[in-house]
C-alpha cells in the first residue's frame, strides 16, 4: 500500500495523468479544458525538478 501511494504521489504520474485526460479532452473537442489540463500537467512537470 505505501508503495501505490508513493506512486499515485509522485509528481511525474500526476503529469502523466494529465497528459491522458488532456488527450481524452481534446479528441472529445473540449479545448479549453485540455488547455487547462495540460497547464496543470506543466505544473507538476515543473515542480517535480524543484530543489526542496
Amino acid at each position: 500500500m505505501e508503495t501505490i501511494s508513493k506512486i499515485v504521489n509522485n509528481s511525474l504520474f500526476r503529469t502523466g495523468v494529465c497528459g491522458a485526460i488532456a488527450t481524452a479532452l481534446f479528441i472529445n473537442g473540449s479545448v479549453l479544458y485540455a488547455g487547462i489540463a495540460i497547464g496543470v500537467g506543466v505544473r507538476e512537470f515543473l515542480l517535480a525538478f524543484k530543489s526542496a
